[in-house]
């Protein structure tokens, strides 16, 4: 439609059964061990998941988009009963490397608190973790 020299266009997303674009759910599960950065006497094992949509054209079998990926602790079973671990300042990226495939990546920062005492807790280097997927 054009209205004073301008042009205006929209999409409408095709929300019918027919629709040719599929969506595929992505996820792994990525260990890490390191040592605290403020106690270098504690190193812990621990891992997360990150999890992701993209989307492809069931004809040409191309990525047409990647969707935002979610970053969350899985399991730190190895901290012990002494420490309350999470995970804090997560950025989350995701991308399509090439037709057929998509990169996730997370980056945060592990932090570990000591039940039982008043010690500052133990913080854990920034890790950044990242994996591919596609068809």
């Amino acid at each position: 439609m054009v209205k004073n020299n301008l042009i205006l266009s929209w999409f409408e997303e095709n929300s019918s059964p027919f629709s040719t674009t599929i969506a595929k759910n992505s996820s792994r599960i990525i260990p890490t061990i390191k040592t605290s950065t403020n106690y270098p006497d504690i190193t812990k094992e621990w891992a997360v998941k990150i999890s992701g949509t993209f989307y492809f054209d069931r004809n040409t079998k191309k990525v047409v988009s990647v969707g935002k990926p979610i970053c969350s602790l899985f399991t730190s079973v190895n901290f012990g009963s002494t420490f309350k671990p999470y995970i804090t300042n997560v950025t989350t990226k995701s991308y399509k490397l090439n037709d057929y495939s998509v990169n996730y990546s997370a980056s945060y920062t592990m932090v570990a608190e000591f039940l039982y005492n008043s010690y500052s807790p133990a913080i854990f280097p920034r890790v950044t973790a990242s994996y591919n997927d596609g068809l």
